[in-house]
C-alpha cells in the first residue's frame, strides 16, 4: 500500500509547483488520488495558456489549471 502511496505521489509531485502542491493537499486537504483524477498541474508558460485557449488578460503564470468535465453540454 506503502508503495502505491508514494508513487501516486511522485506523480503528482511532477505535475504541480512547491506553492501549488501546498495549497492542494494542506490548505484544501484534496487527496492526491483526487489531485491526479482531476488532471490538476502548474503551468509556467504563456504558450500552454495560450494552447489551452486562454484569453490574454488570463495568461498570467504561474498558473494552477484543472480538467473541467461538462455533463450535455452544460456548465
Amino acid at each position: 500500500m506503502q508503495a502505491n502511496q508514494a508513487a501516486r505521489a511522485s506523480r503528482v509531485d511532477d505535475h504541480l509547483s512547491e506553492a501549488h502542491l501546498h495549497m492542494l493537499r494542506e490548505e484544501s486537504a484534496i487527496a492526491d488520488d483526487v489531485i491526479l483524477a482531476h488532471g490538476y498541474r502548474t503551468v509556467t508558460s504563456p504558450k500552454d495558456l495560450l494552447d489551452l485557449g486562454f484569453a490574454p488578460a488570463q495568461r498570467r503564470e504561474p498558473g494552477l489549471v484543472w480538467t473541467v468535465h461538462r455533463i450535455a453540454n452544460r456548465c
